[in-house]
Formats: C-alpha cells, sequence, structure tokens
C-alpha cells in the first residue's frame, strides 16, 4: 500500500520582509509544514516542473501555491496564467497575495486563482490569514482522488489533458460553491 505523500506548501513572495511574515506564520503551527521558497517567478516555475535545481524537490505538487503577484523575472499573473493553462498543474490551489487594487482581483480570478489575499497593512491580521490558508488547503481540503498522484509533472500518466482540465476546473467551482453555502464567502480572504 502507497504511504500518502506529505503535503507541502509553495511560496513565490519577492518582499523579504513579506517572506519572513509568511514563514513564521505558516510555522508557528502545531503541525509542521514543510514550505518551499522562491523569489521570483521564474524559480516558482522551476520548482512545479522539477527543472534547474528543483530536480530533488520532493515528489507530487504542493497542496497550495502563495503567489505574490509582484514578482521580479515573471510577474505573479504569468505564473497563475501558466499553471492554471497548464494540465498537468491547473489543480493545484493557487492562493494570490495581492495588494487590493481591483482589476489585480478580478484578472487573478479569471486566471483561475482559487483565493486571493489583500494583504493589509496591519501584520497580525495577514498572520492569522495566513494560518487560517494553512488549515483549509492542508489539514481541511483533500484534493480530488482521480487526481491524486497523476497528472503531476512528475507522473503525467496517461489521462486526457482536456478531461483533467475540465475536472480541475468543475472541482474548483465545487470548492467555491461548497465555501459559499457552508461558509458564507467565496474562498477569497481580504484582511482589513
Amino acid at each position: 500500500m502507497n504511504e500518502p505523500r506529505k503535503k507541502w506548501i509553495l511560496v513565490a513572495e519577492g518582499e523579504p520582509h513579506d517572506e519572513q511574515l509568511i514563514v513564521r506564520s505558516l510555522g508557528a503551527s502545531h503541525a509542521p509544514t514543510e514550505v518551499v521558497i522562491v523569489r521570483d517567478g521564474s524559480q516558482a516555475l522551476d520548482c512545479l516542473y522539477r527543472r534547474d535545481g528543483f530536480e530533488a524537490r520532493q515528489t507530487g505538487n504542493p497542496a497550495v501555491v502563495l503567489l505574490d503577484l509582484q514578482l521580479p523575472r515573471v510577474s505573479g499573473l504569468e505564473v497563475l496564467r501558466q499553471v492554471k493553462g497548464d494540465a498537468q498543474l491547473s489543480a493545484i490551489p493557487v492562493v494570490v497575495l495581492a495588494s487590493g487594487d481591483p482589476s489585480n482581483i478580478v484578472r487573478c480570478y479569471q486566471l483561475g486563482a482559487n483565493a486571493c489575499i489583500v494583504k493589509p497593512l496591519a501584520l497580525r491580521r495577514y498572520a492569522a490569514a495566513l494560518e487560517e490558508v494553512r488549515t483549509f488547503w492542508l489539514l481541511i481540503n483533500e484534493p480530488p482522488p482521480q487526481l491524486k498522484g497523476v497528472g503531476t509533472c512528475d507522473d503525467p500518466g496517461t489521462n486526457d489533458e482536456e478531461r483533467m482540465t475540465k475536472e480541475a476546473r468543475t472541482t474548483n467551482s465545487e470548492r467555491r460553491r461548497f465555501l459559499a453555502v457552508n461558509f458564507g464567502f467565496i474562498s477569497s480572504w481580504v484582511v482589513p
């Protein structure tokens, strides 16, 4: 019997101060979480595709990607576009860390973001929101069984890409509907 893969988080953050806060917030819980930090969009894509220095990272896709929009080299919007446009990566939940510009938030959802967190000025609220994200995506959320271990970049399988992309989009819609009905929101955390 296969052992379940350990869940991990990919953080793509270009600001060192924000990166430190994110790492402290994600590591403050009782359950240890593996967090992979990248500082630009190119590294984020390299990590997801297990290339250019990331060949040795653990197998399987991250449980969630925390994606800053203001990344050097390749922007966060471009990373999001590539991830959600690739059948092997599209089922990975992406939580965007945004500045609050409504047009950017709209664009993120159009590209397939699973959630957006507006970065607040109050650091404690931001840290609390990050802990909620970690709790939901690592402890509560369970990826659809048909996509576990299938369609990952390290194990592409033989599935039809169009079917997998459609399933991933359906799953995202179902998650948003579930959250709206049960929790009164649509997978978007805006921290005042």
